[in-house]
């Protein structure tokens, strides 16, 4: 499959949402995406994770061509909302074929002004440049995160989302369709991408 021309395949991606349990003990591998990297903005390998995403954002785009994924994890932060720029043109040097993305994050706080900013642009840039991208956008409430692995052996995105509601103010995670549109202001699933939860699919 690899190797091949995209004009020949229609590439499809799994994501697969777990709960924290299953996130920690088997997904926390490969090359870590580090947010306050102030280097590179952009991590290539076949295989990255990153955790505690919450008015960041993240995600990858896949070059299934040269079997490669970039992550990243943009801090929201003054220098990188100034950096946006450079931020896209570093991940598309490094991605030139790019096929598929996928993208989380965002949160409206009070003391996190460049968050929705940040994450409107990077979709924006990276949607002029995929042809195919998934968001689970804006995280619905203050205390929320989410956690993403990504392996292109399998072609798997592995998620994990928590949440705390203002009905209850108690700790939940997505294990069901209705979870996940209660823990995201959007739901974008790109076609061909298909849905998981716990290892089940899910028809979106």
């Amino acid at each position: 499959m690899w190797g091949m021309k995209v004009d020949n395949v229609s590439f499809t991606s799994k994501i697969n949402f777990v709960d924290a349990k299953t996130f920690y003990s088997k997904f926390r591998q490969g090359l870590y995406v580090d947010p306050r990297d102030v280097d590179e903005f952009v991590c290539k390998s076949n295989e990255i994770f990153t955790d505690e995403v919450r008015t960041c954002t993240a995600g990858g785009v896949i070059d299934f061509n040269n079997s490669v994924v970039g992550g990243f994890h943009f801090f929201d932060d003054f220098d990188n909302n100034q950096a946006l720029g450079r931020f896209i043109k570093e991940l598309f040097e490094k991605i030139q074929n790019p096929q598929r993305a996928l993208i989380v994050g965002g949160k409206q706080l009070r003391n996190s002004v460049y968050s929705l900013p940040n994450f409107t642009e990077i979709c924006k840039g990276i949607r002029e440049r995929v042809p195919k991208v998934t968001v689970f956008g804006e995280h619905k409430f203050p205390w929320s995160e989410t956690d993403i692995h990504y392996s292109l052996k399998d072609d798997t995105w592995t998620v994990h989302s928590m949440y705390r509601p203002y009905t209850d103010y108690k700790e939940h995670e997505v294990r069901s369709l209705d979870d996940l549109y209660e823990a995201y202001k959007s739901v974008e699933l790109a076609e061909g991408d298909s849905l998981y939860i716990n290892g089940e699919q899910v028809i979106f």
